[in-house]
Parts: C-alpha cells; sequence; structure tokens
C-alpha cells in the first residue's frame, strides 16, 4: 500500500513589463507633488535595482551616501542586522531620489528612505503592504489592471533606458 500524497502542482501566473510599459509608467506619475515625487522615486528604484520590497522598508535615509562621485546604497538585507550589500546607484536612479529628500526637507540621517504622508502615520516608513498599494495604483493608471500584478513583477521586470 503506497500512502505518498500527490501534491498538486501550483501555477503561478507570472506578469512582468516591458520597457514600454515601465517607461509608460515613469512618465506617468506627476512628480510636482510630495507623492508623485516619492512614488517615482521609489518605482524607478525598485525597477532599476531589483531590490526586495523589506530591503526598501528598511532603508534609512543615512544609507545614501556620496563617496568619491559616486552615490551607494546600504541595504540591509532580509531583516538581518549584520548583513548588508551596497549598491552603487546611477545619476538617473539617484536624482529622483534626491529630489524627493529635498521636497521633505528631512534633516535626520534615522528618518526612512520612503516615509508615509499620511495624517495617520506620517513620517512612518512605507510598509510592504503600502509600496504594494502604491505600485497598484499607479499601474491601474496606465491601464494595467491584472489581478496578479504586483511589485515582484517589478522586480523581474527587463528595462531599459
Amino acid at each position: 500500500m503506497n500512502n505518498t500524497i500527490n501534491k498538486k502542482t501550483r501555477v503561478f501566473k507570472k506578469f512582468t513589463l516591458n520597457s514600454n510599459q515601465i517607461t509608460e509608467l515613469l512618465k506617468s506619475i506627476d512628480r510636482s507633488d510630495i507623492y508623485g515625487s516619492r512614488d517615482y522615486a521609489l518605482i524607478n528604484l525598485i525597477v532599476n535595482t531589483k531590490l526586495k520590497i523589506a530591503e526598501i522598508t528598511n532603508t534609512i535615509k543615512g544609507d545614501i551616501i556620496d563617496c568619491c562621485g559616486f552615490v551607494i546604497l546600504w541595504v540591509q538585507q532580509n531583516n538581518a542586522q549584520n548583513k548588508s550589500k551596497k549598491i552603487i546607484l546611477s545619476n538617473k536612479i539617484s536624482a529622483p531620489i534626491y529630489e524627493y529628500l529635498k521636497i521633505i526637507k528631512s534633516e535626520s540621517d534615522t528618518d526612512p528612505l520612503f516615509a508615509s504622508h499620511s495624517k495617520k502615520n506620517f513620517g512612518q516608513p512605507l510598509t510592504a503592504r503600502s509600496i504594494s498599494r502604491i505600485v497598484k495604483n499607479r499601474l491601474k493608471d496606465i491601464g494595467i489592471t491584472k489581478k496578479f500584478v504586483n511589485t515582484y513583477c517589478l522586480r523581474n521586470s527587463y528595462y531599459k533606458d
């Protein structure tokens, strides 16, 4: 008698954006207000660095360093206190982040890099759910409304500017 259980094979729908869709997404964001500036810098960072959402939520303003003509972002990996990696940011990635930081006028290096601007959670780091909601709403703005589209899709998308 065979007691093995047949496991169902789960098929996950994978969706990625092409370069034209990502360009359209970035161009659709109005950067004249604080929300648009934050969302543009956030989505631009995800698309170009392939960072995980957990890595972004743990990033603080002091993790961006100008050193020897390079902009370096130190990222804490997987909530591990002693593991971090450095990412050298190009100007097209760092410029929107600096524009956003200039708008929010944050002076402390311990402030979150991407903060909430709602009345309820003002100044608190964006949660993974908040980032996911931002991305989903911005994708809806350009007509991408598939149920299974999320921030992970941005990480897996190919973008060539």
